[in-house]
């Protein structure tokens, strides 16, 4: 899910998901944002599913160093 506006400087959330990942391990991403097709920047999701949620929970870790638009 993304936001229909974002501005330099400001603040805005986006929304991801996954499914079927096996239990005990680490999964490492990125999602990367673009302008117009101009990348504008990124972050690291770190995904751990050592102590798994309920169906339909999905919780990633982000810090602000690490989150760029």
């Amino acid at each position: 899910m993304l936001p229909a506006k974002a501005y330099m400087g400001g603040t805005a959330s986006v929304g991801v998901n996954w499914k079927g990942l096996a239990v005990g391990k680490r999964y490492l991403g990125a999602v990367r944002y673009a302008a117009e097709g101009v990348p504008q920047g990124s972050s690291v999701v770190l995904v751990e599913t050592n102590d798994p949620l309920p169906p339909g929970n999905s919780v990633s870790r982000n810090s602000p160093a690490n989150a760029g638009i």
